[in-house]
């Protein structure tokens, strides 16, 4: 005679619950009374899922899915198991009674339901601020047919069966605990850590890259430091990636050129031995190209930030690179991206001149290579002709053409042929453009704006039109060799009505051209960039692609924003800063034609050293030798080209960028005083 059962802790709707997911945890007892001295017990789950021990609290590992036991006689009683399951769901848990031939005698079973809360990950990632919500699953060993409360924080936010999408955008950066917990038994708990990384550039203000702090650099000038280093040279990129102990696999940060939507360089971020680096005051450097840049490089770039994670391999967060403001696309930069501009070379001047005109912006090595040895002092009614040729030093010595001491003058068809093609002609293919910079606070400038300045040698210039006889209106007369003409482009670095909004930072403001002895300056429309009709209706300067529009009268190689055949010039004796002539329709007598005739290509360079120190004049008239006026002097170099103030005072064109700008804007309506005015 024998019996046998099963008992266990727990049951519900026909079934034992255990506590699976862990060690032999919950308990059951084996009942046994026998007599028989033969035969076997068989103690069997049937599943590898589900385990028992004698000793609780036993690892799965050492745990026994049957057991057989003989003789009976030996097991007579209760004895205590302790079951645990490796995976939730329902099971049988079996006792047989065998006889000698194996055949089943007398069966118990104990149905069971083991309940297992297990997350499908213990770390879940997402962005700082991401819109999109998480996906929650529960690992596939988990059960609870009771359901589930999913928590965050502590805070419970979900409950019953899997899958949940639980919201992320307001959580700050950090780490945040998620858990689940098994209705069945509120202890059975699983908790996963929902990284919320915060990656963003360190870019607190529009930072010039000469300055020395911890904020990323934003622009560069092509200018070098008190050591000769170009400023382009090693642009600090400072970044953060929170929290600190974020698991980080890689980080990435994309360049991209202008509004390409591909990469055009990818560099590494910050490593120690151990990788890659999160935290905050993260730091690399990066040296852009500035030589043999493509025609149509957009001299800025967007820079991503992309940050990967331990475990996954697409990228948890990236920067955006879109464009911030529709109204004006093409190069804003999102709060939350790096901008880098090359500013002498995203705004540089396309450059009209007259098809007919023998001048372009010329080589000054070339023209100087022309003129040889012919460098000129006066010394009383003298000239003494340096040999060796120096660089003129003083307002008193001055280059010569033609070795006739004097400035070149007289029309065109008076120099021969290879006067006016190898010398008066700009060399082909040697077209240049000079470049200087003012940076935000430097001299002459002012902290809240940067100043890109550039500078055309031309190998000689003629009147204006419109000169009564002696010279000749149709076709004005060459009047000195040399000239150095100029524009300039106001940079400002943010807007003062919105300084945080990245979209509005380093804008082009205004432009100024010098004309004759006086400037223009006039907005720079961001949104609008169109010609004007003419000079009359000029209220903006006309831009493409980022750069600014110029056109070099003929002859004259003065410096406009408009294509016009009769730009009207004040009379010479009121060639001052401030004049409005050039608004003015009604009658006038001097003018300058302009036309959108050759676009010339050119190379751009930083100012060259003869420009520098070129501190005499191109071409000289002795009045005591010629008996005409002093007023027929070629013009000052560089280091004094000047604009007029009044008929004793001049304003140096290099040395005084904002004053130049604000005394050249249009005060005629509509008045551009108030908005154009820079403040130093």
């Amino acid at each position: 005679m024998a019996a046998i059962a099963l008992d266990a802790d727990g049951y519900e709707v026909g079934y034992h619950q255990i506590r699976g997911g862990t060690n032999c945890v919950s308990h059951v007892w084996v009942i046994t009374e026998s007599q028989l001295a033969e035969g076997s017990l068989l103690l069997t789950t049937a599943s590898d899922n589900l385990l028992f021990s004698d000793a609780e609290g036993a690892p799965l590992s050492a745990a026994q899915q049957a057991r057989m036991i003989a003789p009976p006689a030996s097991f007579d009683g209760v004895r205590d198991l302790w079951l645990g399951a490796s995976r939730g769901g329902y099971y049988n848990l079996n006792y047989s009674l065998r006889n000698p031939a194996g055949s089943e005698c007398l069966s118990a079973n104990l149905p069971i339901e083991a309940i297992v809360a297990r997350l499908e990950t213990n770390a879940y990632y997402t962005a700082y601020g991401s819109t999109e919500d998480i996906l929650v699953n529960l690992d596939p060993i988990s059960h609870d047919s009771a359901g589930y409360t999913l928590s965050l924080d502590g805070a419970p936010i979900a409950a019953g069966q899997p899958p949940w999408l639980v919201s992320v955008g307001n959580l700050a950066a950090g780490a945040h605990s998620l858990t689940v917990q098994s209705a069945t038994f509120p202890d059975l708990v699983d908790e996963a850590t929902v990284y919320v990384v915060s990656a963003a550039f360190v870019d607190d203000f529009p930072d010039y890259s000469l300055d020395s702090n911890t904020d990323s650099d934003n622009f560069f000038l092509r200018e070098k430091d008190g050591s000769g280093n170009p400023d382009s040279e090693d642009l600090d990129i400072y970044y953060r990636i929170l929290p600190a102990d974020v698991p980080v696999a890689d980080v990435k940060i994309r360049v991209y050129k202008g509004v390409a939507s591909t990469p055009w360089l990818v560099l590494d971020g910050e490593k120690n031995a151990g990788g890659y680096r999160a935290g905050d005051g993260l730091h690399i450097t990066w040296t852009p190209e500035t030589d043999g840049l493509a025609e149509d490089h957009p001299g800025f770039y967007r820079l991503q930030l992309a940050v990967s994670v331990e475990g996954h391999g697409a990228p948890v967060l990236e920067t955006s690179i879109a464009d911030a403001d529709d109204a004006t696309p093409g190069w804003q930069c999102p709060q939350d991206c790096l901008a880098v501009h090359d500013l002498v070379w995203k705004h540089r001047p396309i450059i009209h001149c007259h098809p007919d005109d023998l001048g372009r912006p010329s080589n000054l090595d070339r023209f100087l290579a022309n003129v040889g040895g012919h460098t000129k002092e006066l010394a009383g009614n003298a000239i003494i002709t340096n040999t060796p040729p120096a660089i003129p030093g003083t307002i008193n010595t001055f280059y010569d053409l033609f070795d006739d001491n004097r400035a070149t003058i007289g029309d065109l068809s008076e120099f021969t042929a290879a006067q006016r093609n190898n010398v008066l002609a700009s060399a082909a293919g040697a077209e240049t453009v000079y470049h200087t910079a003012v940076p935000p606070g430097g001299t002459g400038g002012a902290p809240t704006h940067t100043f890109l300045q550039y500078w055309m040698f031309y190998n000689f210039s003629t009147r204006m039109f419109g000169l009564i006889w002696p010279f000749d209106d149709d076709s004005p007369d060459v009047q000195h060799e040399g000239d150095v003409e100029h524009c300039q482009i106001a940079v400002r670095l943010k807007d003062p009505a919105r300084p945080g909004k990245k979209a509005a930072w380093i804008t082009p403001f205004g432009a100024t051209a010098s004309q004759h002895y006086y400037a223009q300056t006039l907005l720079w429309d961001l949104n609008d960039g169109s010609a004007a009709a003419n000079s009359h209706v000029q209220t903006h300067v006309e831009h493409q692609n980022n750069r600014l529009v110029i056109y070099v009268a003929r002859g004259a190689h003065a410096t406009y924003f408009v294509a016009d055949n009769a730009i009207p010039v004040p009379v010479i004796a009121s060639q001052y800063l401030g004049t409005q002539t050039m608004y003015d329709a009604t009658a006038y007598t001097l003018y300058d034609l302009t036309v959108t005739g050759v676009v010339t290509s050119y190379a751009l360079r930083h100012i060259a050293p003869e420009l520098k120190t070129f501190n005499g004049r191109n071409g000289f008239f002795n009045p005591a030798l010629t008996g005409l006026s002093a007023n027929e002097n070629g013009p000052a170099g560089l280091p004094r080209r000047a604009a007029r103030i009044s008929s004793t005072h001049e304003l140096n064109l290099r040395a005084n960028a904002r004053e130049l700008h604000n005394r050249a804007i249009r005060t005629v309506p509509p008045d551009q005083t108030v908005e154009m005015t820079i403040h130093p």
